[in-house]
């Protein structure tokens, strides 16, 4: 082509070969090293695709695809294939960690795993950061190194081991790290391959796994509870020894525990549908209260009430009622330092509520409740937990608000239950007294009645609760709870050497009446649901006024009779005065009930208190008081004349000299109201009586005035009035006849001064103490008589005072 060219006379510049050759060099060049930068980029998604094939695909990709047609040999090739498979699965799990190896499984991931891998996670199910991808890139330069200077890798095999020392402190159970699980929301959720039945599972048999190597009474509980002598699931036989079993778990052993168990409660508050969920080994988690850890406690009583709520459980929780009484009742130290007694009350008010459910379908468990069929509440009752539940309420310092509010509401339950009611009414009557029955009624449903009932003070007719009733009960209760205390130690160190059913406490509550007396309170007069003293103390307070009355009477009469027997301790002469003054206060406050007394025909019993047989002053001054109130009834003054009353209150002015201003109110009240005591005075010689006081100048003024108020009364007696007076003038001077008519002072007065009648007595000191020492002879005399008067005779004749008058009649003669 060049020649012809030539000889056509084209003239063509000849071509640089060596710059073409140079380009077309620099092309190939930038095409390679393209090419070789884009193997470099898919080589992440190659060997993800490759990890994928060797743990999901078939076993072609392993080489045996020609042996796999030969089907005499097909089965074991499978069983080799998948062998391989298995331990590329785990090669690469050990490196990856689980979170990772989940993208390798995925055939449509997400995100590809070279992407994931450049990424930091922390997550339940992830952990993954610069420190992982550093520990795994250094690895795998030396073993790459070792594999090239030695021609092959053998650590695929059996004996491949790898673990990250970042995640040696992390605990994981199923592929899931507990503790980043824990630190969560309580809104998290976990992922979709995560399946929370059977997370749950994994963590109790965890957990019973890592109780045996560090719990020294695990395995003997195990195998004392078990009839199976299978090891291969963690059962214990009954002759397999502790060996190599700590005395006590570290305090990272019982974090460990308490991370489990913090999983669980997660696990069952995320989905509470898994309660469900049932293992073997289940039934031992409340054996975990015997350790010597608050947190741990608290953590464990937190799962078994989350458990609770499934039924199985619940039974399964009935072996182990005892060792949660004895958890409760062993609190010694502060409450900082214990796990919290309201959920301990609250598990222990579950398995009160009813019988034994569903044991007889455990075969596999031993339980003593199997022997007999008494209800697990009689027999913590019969443990004394009647008696802690007592301290927890009285005991304000050391318990919270709501732990005392679930201890009441327990033993409002215990009072309501068929089986044990009446046995627990009786212990909480006998220890907090009778004033705590309308609490405890409704402790149920308003638990803070029962307590503000016993925090508060109260000294009130109905209510009488002061410091020093609680600080009995609170003596009481700690000399009863310190032998109660000692023995749920002793129990607790029992569960946890491995015994998990010692003997329970027996408490004799049966004697508790004979132990226990509540002096302050019952020493207390209380009659009709009433304290009499707080009553008279508190003179207003309003009563059902017709049956507490008809039971202060009744109280009164035979504590009354007892005294006119012969028993006049101080004890009953208190209580019969605290009876009559609350009666007192009652009349004067509510005049009305002096009819009420009357239809009773109890008005004698308060002037029977007269008699001379009753000696004790008080009880006759209280008495004198009441009849004051009683006797400004017209009512009262009548029946006091039908009944001769009048006479056991004459010789009261003979023989008393404290109460003389009252024995004359009282005498004057019914005189104003009645003129037929005027003619019983008279008959009876009263007159006599108040003469010999109307005239003696050593009494004060005031009981003078009184009684000549009272002599005035009866002169003005419309039907007897005329005769009082002639009476009168008989005893004294005609001229006292116009001086009754006047006030007490004026009639003092004229008595005090000399005058001469028209008779010709002449009135002066020295015939006043003549009439005054013949009217005290005679009264001394007439006393006695006036008692058993009749009714119709007269005891005074005042023919009988001539003697005095007719010395003086002969003196002025002369």
């Amino acid at each position: 082509d060049d020649k012809e060219n030539q000889n056509m006379g084209i003239n063509l510049r000849p071509p640089d070969v060596k710059a073409e050759e140079r380009k077309h060099k620099k092309a190939r060049k930038a095409l390679q090293v393209e090419s070789r930068f884009e193997s470099l980029r898919m080589l992440p998604e190659v060997a993800t695709l490759v990890m994928h094939q060797m743990v999901a695909k078939p076993p072609q990709l392993f080489g045996f695809a020609e042996s796999a047609k030969r089907s005499d040999k097909k089965l074991p090739l499978q069983q080799q294939t998948e062998k391989l498979r298995s331990q590329a699965r785990r090669i690469f799990k050990l490196m990856l960690t689980s979170g990772l190896f989940r993208f390798v499984e995925m055939s449509k991931p997400t995100k590809p795993l070279h992407v994931e891998a450049a990424l930091d996670h922390y997550t339940p199910t992830l952990i993954w950061n610069q420190e992982l991808r550093s520990e795994l890139k250094d690895y795998l330069h030396h073993e790459i190194s070792m594999t090239k200077k030695n021609g092959s890798w053998n650590r695929w095999k059996e004996d491949f081991r790898f673990a990250h020392k970042a995640l040696n402190s992390h605990l994981i159970v199923s592929d899931v790290y507990i503790k980043v699980l824990n630190k969560q929301a309580s809104s998290y959720k976990l992922p979709a391959h995560v399946h929370p039945d059977e997370l749950l599972k994994e963590l109790i048999d965890h957990l019973n796994r890592f109780c045996k190597s560090c719990l020294p009474g695990w395995k003997t509980a195990n195998s004392m509870l078990s009839d199976s002598k299978e090891t291969k699931e963690g059962l214990q036989s009954e002759a397999d020894p502790l060996v190599g079993v700590p005395d006590e778990p570290s305090q990272s052993q019982l974090n460990t525990l308490i991370d489990l168990l913090t999983a669980i409660i997660r696990l069952l508050r995320s989905y509470p549908k898994i309660c469900h969920v049932y293992t073997k080994h289940m039934w031992n988690l409340p054996l975990l209260l015997a350790q010597n850890n608050c947190k741990l406690k608290q953590v464990v009583l937190e799962v078994i009430h989350e458990f609770s709520k499934e039924m199985v459980f619940s039974n399964l929780l009935h072996p182990h009622a005892h060792l949660l009484h004895a958890v409760l009742a062993a609190r010694q130290t502060p409450t900082s330092q214990v796990p919290d007694a309201k959920l301990n009350i609250h598990l222990l008010a579950a398995l009160c509520k009813d019988p034994i459910r569903g044991v007889r379908k455990l075969k596999s468990i031993k339980l003593p409740s199997q022997k007999h069929k008494r209800p697990i509440a009689k027999e913590l009752v019969q443990g004394g937990l009647i008696l802690t539940l007592a301290k927890v309420l009285i005991d304000r310092k050391f318990y919270n608000m709501d732990q005392r509010k679930e201890a009441a509401k327990l033993c409002g339950e215990l009072c309501a239950s068929a089986a044990v009611g009446k046995d627990a009414s009786m212990i909480l009557n006998t220890i907090f007294s009778w004033q705590i029955k309308p609490h405890l009624s409704r402790a149920v449903s308003r638990p803070e009645g029962l307590i503000d009932f016993i925090d508060d003070t109260v000294d009130s007719p109905t209510v009488y609760w002061t410091d020093e009733v609680r600080e009995e009960i609170t003596g009481f209760i700690s000399k009863e709870v310190a032998e109660l205390r000692s023995h749920s130690e002793d129990f607790i160190i029992s569960v946890q050497r491995g015994d998990p059913f010692p003997l329970p406490y027996t408490w004799h509550y049966s004697r508790i009446r004979q132990r226990f007396y509540l002096k302050t309170v019952q020493s207390r007069l209380y009659v009709g649901g009433i304290f009499v003293e707080s009553l008279v103390n508190n003179p207003y307070f309003k009563l059902k006024t017709k049956s507490f009355t008809m039971e202060l009477l009744a109280a009164l009469q035979q504590r009354f009779d007892n005294y006119l027997s012969g028993q006049k301790d101080s004890k009953l002469i208190g209580e019969i005065c605290l009876l009559i003054q609350a009666l007192s206060n009652m009349v004067t406050n509510l005049p009305h009930m002096v009819e009420q007394l009357l239809k009773m025909d109890k008005l004698q019993l308060v002037y029977r208190f007269f008699w001379e047989d009753v000696t004790e002053m008080k009880m006759k001054s209280l008495a004198l008081k009441l009849a004051n109130s009683c006797a400004i009834n017209d009512l009262a003054a009548r029946h006091v004349a039908q009944q001769r009353l009048i006479r056991v209150v004459l010789p009261l002015l003979v023989t008393e000299t404290d109460d003389l201003e009252q024995v004359i109110n009282l005498i004057l009240q019914h005189v104003r109201r009645s003129s037929a005591v005027v003619d019983q005075i008279r008959m009876m010689g009263g007159l006599v009586i108040l003469g010999s006081m109307f005239v003696n100048r050593k009494l004060k003024n005031t009981l003078r005035g009184l009684v000549a108020s009272l002599i005035g009364a009866m002169t003005n007696d419309a039907m007897y009035g005329q005769d009082i007076t002639d009476m009168m003038c008989e005893m004294f001077t005609s001229k006292f006849r116009g001086a009754f008519q006047s006030s007490a002072s004026i009639v003092l007065k004229f008595c005090d001064r000399d005058h001469l009648d028209s008779k010709g007595r002449y009135w002066n000191r020295h015939k006043r103490e003549l009439v005054q020492a013949f009217l005290e002879k005679h009264a001394h005399a007439l006393a006695p008589q006036i008692k058993l008067w009749n009714g119709t005779q007269e005891l005074f004749h005042t023919d009988q005072l001539n003697l005095i008058w007719k010395e003086e009649n002969h003196e002025s003669k002369k």
